[in-house]
């Protein structure tokens, strides 16, 4: 049996290297039928 998990993935990318990584795991998980969310955490409402 398959069990789907909720990830959430914390992340700071300074040069943007940091976000792409973030972006490939992202969609290799979501083809595997988990349901991710990414967050920079130099984003305000974070804070």
């Amino acid at each position: 049996m398959k069990t789907n998990i909720f990830i959430s993935i914390f992340y700071f990318s300074g040069t943007g290297n940091t976000w792409w990584v973030t972006e490939k795991i992202k969609n290799i998980l979501k083809k595997k039928g988990h349901k991710i969310i990414i967050y920079s955490i130099e984003r305000e409402d974070l804070k």
